[in-house]
């Protein structure tokens, strides 16, 4: 009897692990709410109007002003919140003032307010046509948006007609398609591109090309399609 108490017992935890895969990719942050004020990324210098959250499949929590905010989302509470350990910052200070009281609001007054708890309360937006929007919520009620990155809105008489898999990839990507490709361009999530291939459409290895979310771009006789697929 104490041995069967004991295995009920090592896998309670998990059942908590429950999330909505639409949380998982890059996320552009549009403005934060804090105490009924909202503030936005400043364009100052440049150097910070691009703030992306990241949240792999494999739990990664990342978030850049300038510097860098990391950490590891340790439970989701179904599809409602998810609970996240201590963070890490790496990377240097903003260089303009404005971009540094930004980020402060950001790390310091938003997402470490949460500590010691480090529970977020999250909403996805379904939005037609996308981008997504995604509402995270902290324990003051404070709330940041953000939109789901993408490169652009799929051709649907392409998309009808094309298969992309696995999805997670490890290294190669498999394209199934009745149609003529002409060139398939793969980006990061800012828009960087990665690699051109202008043949073997079939099969394209990818072993080169960093991890995380990947904006694949396809270019047929019909039109494009753009998809996002997720390296590993």
């Amino acid at each position: 009897m104490k041995l069967k108490g004991l295995v009920i017992l090592l896998f309670l935890p998990y059942f908590g692990f429950s999330q909505s895969p639409d949380l998982f990719g890059y996320w552009k942050l549009y403005e934060i709410q804090i105490g009924g004020v909202t503030y936005h990324p400043s364009e100052e210098g440049g150097e910070a109007q691009n703030i992306f959250l990241e949240i792999r499949y494999d739990d990664e929590f990342n978030t850049t002003v300038c510097k860098t905010l990391s950490t590891l989302i340790t439970m989701y509470n179904g599809e409602e919140s998810f609970t996240v350990s201590n963070y890490t910052e790496s990377g240097e200070i903003c260089d303009f003032t404005e971009n540094q009281v930004f980020e402060t609001l950001y790390f310091d007054t938003f997402l470490k307010s949460n500590l010691p708890s480090n529970t977020y309360p999250y909403n996805i937006v379904q939005i037609d046509p996308p981008p997504n929007e995604l509402e995270l919520y902290n324990s003051d009620g404070d709330v940041a948006i953000f939109f789901e990155s993408f490169l652009g809105i799929s051709n649907h008489d392409v998309s009808s007609s094309i298969s992309l898999f696995p999805n997670p990839i490890r290294n190669v990507l498999n394209i199934l398609t009745q149609e003529t490709i002409t060139k398939v361009i793969f980006y990061d999530v800012i828009g960087k591109k990665l690699l051109t291939v202008i043949k073997d459409f079939e099969q394209i290895d990818l072993t080169n090309l960093p991890k995380g979310l990947l904006l694949v771009e396809i270019t047929t006789e019909k039109g494009k399609l753009t998809e996002k697929v997720v390296k590993q």
